[in-house]
Formats: structure tokens, C-alpha cells, sequence
């Protein structure tokens, strides 16, 4: 509205920050005339202007919700108990998008004096921008914060070095340490060393090729078994800490946008490779060709987007609806294919594993201090899988180029092939799930020219985990192969300590 000629209002308020929001909404409401000054470029108050890293609520976040309205109150859930300052400022802009209050605001608009008219009973407020503006009532909203303490230093107005102010701080990442840090991948390990760094005081930028941060942990694992809620309440701390996450941004290979790895190393001071170990496992048998054959990780993200409501961007279906499933593998992905297939409202669902049955019990003379080998059955498997084991699939047969059923047979322990245990099962949904060889090597790898081990994974000491590249380091499953999520968390943390000795000659960051 900043512009219009409209010059006199029944109220107005001045300050668009927690308080003026909800005066204008009230006034709105009882039909009164009435507009809101603010003299920042948009609402938010405090939280527009406060943005040093840390920044959040010093109470519990419910306490700072409008309670006018139910609905308002069931829409928004908090993802911390303390929101940070990104948090708090998208509930603002939320509020006002959702009861229309933008059109009673007018932003840039500093209120430099007002003054009383006693013969009109009139406020008449002169605004930064020459104009003038009169009302009957004036709602003062600009808070305890809208005027800053600077420190009283000797010498502080002839400083010319860098400086910051919590109340001015800047809007663009802020540097502490003169040092940018790239983090590509926002896996486990990822957001480990993306966290730590930031804490360090580096300027820390994450690039993901997804719609949002997580890797395996929000596309790979279920709903039903991870809620991602966790995901989005440690990637808003982590934004109210400072670290810029950049979606949609794969680093090397040919899609569209495709960052130049070389390049991003040139712009940063380190670079930390935490894409994980995504090159399936595949089983190049007769028949593979044959549609219905699917990796787990083409499955079940689409699934978990569909959770989501994240769009699919054109990819073809993949479900179990009414289809005999057989899972090949039998790991804590293909326990996951069945939990989702079953959801899905699969017909019937078989789990194939090449290794023996292991015993109901565990031999620990034979297995401490290693992990005990016993039968486990995941809450998945309880809900009505058949499961095989010692099963070797030879060939996959279909009709109309479609696959309809597996062939099989019974193996040693040294997986030979039984002669006479052939059978076969009744296949309209094949989903591959036998783990990852090695990182994916095409794009970001071959562009950076980085060193792998034997086994296809990029080689990098657990000492510093430095790879062959100056100034590129890398952890997790892409330095290790495929592992657990405890151990990426571990080696992120530890990459961090390295990459911040490596940056400042030290580090107080843990081990």
C-alpha cells in the first residue's frame, strides 16, 4: 500500500512484529480503518531483524502462537521446543498469508515524529518518506528490541574493521571465520559435519540434489518407521544456527542446473563429499530386462514423497497394490519394502536371502564381540511376509514383457545350487534390495578426479579424511561404504574436526 494517497486512519499501528500482527488482525476484524507502519522491508519485527546464528525463543515456542484462532492453532506445529529465528519468522509470514493482513501493511515506512493535534484531536505522524499521515488512535507494537544497546568502547566510531551487531546482523551468511565450507550430500553425515562446522564459526553452505535435506534418512526409511519430522526439527536448528541449505542443486553429472563440481571447489575453502553409496546392487540374470524389476531406492522413496505430498516429477508408478511381491534381500531395506508393499495392499509378499537361516539363538563363542547372529524378525516381516532362505534366483520369466514369475533354487553354504530344490513364485512386483557396491562415480567423482579404493569407494584416511584432492575431504557411506547411520553421524563429526584444523591451524571441536 506504501504510495497510496489515503492520508488519515481510524488506528494506526506502528510495528509489524508479533504484537502488530495481531492488532491489525483484531482491528480488521471490528471493520476499523486501519494500517500497519513498519519500517523494515517486511514483517517480523525482531524476527525479521535478529538473524545472528542461534538466535530462537527463550520460552516454549507454543507460548509465542496466536491463539485467535482454532484453526490456526491445529495448522502449525512446531518443529522445536525452543523455534529458531527461521522458524519463528516463516509462522509470521504463515499468520499474516493466511488471514490476508499484508493488505493493511505498509513496509519501508519509518515513523520519524508524531505529534498530538489537540484542536482536531488528531495524531499526525511524519514518515521517513516525506509523507504525512493523521489518525485518532496511534497503537505503539515496535517491542523492547526496536532500539539496540551498541557498546560503549573507546574508539568503536573509528573502527573500519568487520562488525556485527545481533540487531544488524546481516541478512547473507555471515562468515566468523573468513572461511566458506561446502557440504555436498544432506545425509547423516552430511548434517553432521554441516552442524559442527557452523558451530566452528565457518560459513557453511549444504548442497542437495533432492527437494529436501536428509538423504536415506527421509527418502530411503519409511514413514512407518522414521517420523521426518525429526529430520525438519534438526534442519531448522541447524538454519537458526547459520548453515544455508541450497535444494535441488545436484553438484557434477548432466541434469539441468547441474552445478561444475571444479568450480564450487574454487569458491569454497573446503569442500566435504557426503553424497553416501547409492550404486545399487544389481542381479544380471535372464529376464532382467523385463518390466515390474525394480531397486529398493527407486520404490521406496517415491513412496515416502507420496507421504509427503513431494511431487514425483513425472516418474512412473511404482506399487504393490494387489500384486504378488517378492523381495530379493534380506537387510533392513528389503524388511522396508515389505512394510511399505503391505501398505500399499500388496496380495501376497515373500522375502528372498541368499544366506542360511541363522539360529534362533546366538552362539556367542562363536559371534562376541561381533553382532550376534541370530534370527531377528522386523515388525515388517511380523505382518505377514513369507521369508526363504538359502534362495538363489536364476532367471526371471514374464508375459507380455511384464515379469509374472521367479525361478529359484536352494544353495550350500557356499551358495552352490541343490540339485532338485528348483521352484518357483509367482512375481508381478520384483524390488531389488541387496545393499550398494560404491558410491556413485559418474559426475561429481570422475569431474573431481578423487582417488578410490579397492572397492569403488572414495579414498580418504580416517585420520583426517582428506582424499586425494587438496582441500576435499569426504565421510560416510561415501568414504566407507555402505554402513550405518551411527557411524556417517561419527565420521560427519569427525570430517568437521578435521576440516576445521585443516581451515585454522587448530581445532576445539570434539573427536
Amino acid at each position: 500500500m506504501t504510495g497510496e494517497a489515503k492520508t488519515h486512519y481510524e488506528v494506526i499501528v506502528v510495528g509489524a512484529g508479533v504484537a502488530g500482527i495481531y492488532q491489525i488482525k483484531r482491528l480488521a476484524d471490528l471493520g476499523i480503518d486501519a494500517t500497519v507502519l513498519e519500517a523494515a522491508p517486511d514483517l517480523g519485527g525482531t524476527w525479521y531483524w535478529n538473524r545472528y546464528p542461534g538466535c530462537r525463543f527463550d520460552s516454549e515456542s507454543y507460548t509465542y502462537g496466536f491463539s485467535f484462532s482454532r484453526e490456526l492453532l491445529d495448522e502449525w506445529h512446531w518443529k522445536e521446543r525452543f523455534s529458531g529465528q527461521p522458524e519463528n519468522l516463516r509462522y509470521l509470514n504463515y499468520v499474516a498469508d493466511k488471514f490476508d493482513l499484508r493488505r493493511h501493511m505498509q513496509f519501508n515506512c519509518k515513523v520519524e515524529a508524531m505529534q498530538f493535534d489537540e484542536t482536531r484531536d488528531l495524531w499526525q505522524l511524519r514518515l521517513g518518506d516525506g509523507r504525512e499521515l493523521t489518525c485518532r488512535f496511534v497503537v505503539l507494537a515496535i517491542g523492547l528490541l526496536s532500539a539496540p544497546t551498541m557498546p560503549r568502547v573507546p574508539g568503536i566510531e573509528d573502527f573500519k574493521g568487520r562488525s556485527f551487531h545481533t540487531y544488524y546482523w546481516p541478512h547473507e551468511p555471515v562468515d566468523l571465520t573468513a572461511k566458506k565450507v561446502a557440504v555436498i550430500g544432506s545425509g547423516p553425515a552430511g548434517l553432521a559435519a554441516a552442524q559442527q562446522l557452523a558451530r566452528a564459526g565457518h560459513e557453511v553452505h549444504v548442497y542437495e540434489k533432492f527437494a529436501k535435506a536428509g538423504g536415506l534418512l527421509r527418502y530411503g526409511i519409511p514413514d512407518f518407521k522414521m517420523e521426518k519430522g525429526i529430520i525438519d526439527r534438526r534442519v531448522a536448528q541447524m538454519e537458526a544456527e547459520g548453515v544455508t541449505f541450497h535444494y535441488g542443486k545436484a553438484v557434477g553429472g548432466s541434469t539441468p542446473g547441474a552445478i561444475d563440481p571444479q568450480e564450487l571447489a574454487k569458491q569454497y575453502d573446503a569442500v566435504a563429499l557426503t553424497g553416501g553409496a547409492e550404486a545399487p546392487r544389481d542381479l544380471p540374470i535372464p529376464g532382467r530386462d523385463l518390466s515390474g524389476i525394480h531397486f529398493a531406492m527407486d520404490f521406496l522413496p517415491q513412496q515416502n514423497r507420496r507421504v509427503s505430498g513431494e511431487p514425483l516429477n513425472g516418474a512412473a508408478d511404482i506399487l504393490a497394490g494387489g500384486k504378488h511381491v517378492v523381495v530379493i534381500g534380506g537387510g533392513d531395506t528389503g524388511s522396508d519394502c515389505i512394510g511399505t508393499s503391505f501398505r500399499q495392499g500388496a496380495k501376497s509378499v515373500t522375502q528372498l536371502e541368499i544366506m542360511p537361516a541363522p539360529p534362533e539363538h546366538e552362539n556367542k563363542g562363536l559371534t562376541w564381540p561381533n553382532w550376534p547372529l541370530k534370527m531377528r524378525t522386523s515388525s515388517s516381516q511380523a505382518e505377514g511376509a513369507v521369508r526363504e532362505f538359502a534362495v538363489l534366483t536364476t532367471k526371471f520369466e514374464g508375459k507380455d514383457g511384464k515379469v509374472s514369475k521367479l525361478h529359484c533354487v536352494k544353495v550350500d553354504d557356499k551358495f552352490k545350487p541343490l540339485p532338485g530344490t528348483e521352484f518357483t513364485l509367482d512375481a508381478e512386483l520384483v524390488l531389488l534390495a541387496m545393499g550398494f557396491v560404491h558410491p556413485v562415480h559418474e559426475g561429481l567423482l570422475k569431474t573431481l578426479g578423487v582417488e578410490l579404493d579397492q572397492r569403488g569407494n572414495v579414498r580418504a584416511s580416517l585420520q583426517d579424511y582428506r582424499t586425494s584432492r587438496a582441500k576435499i575431504f569426504s565421510a560416510g557411506d561415501m568414504r566407507r561404504g555402505q554402513s550405518l547411520v551411527v557411524w556417517a553421524i561419527r565420521e560427519g563429526r569427525q570430517c568437521a574436526r578435521s576440516i576445521d584444523g585443516f581451515l585454522m591451524g587448530k581445532t576445539d571441536l570434539p573427536g
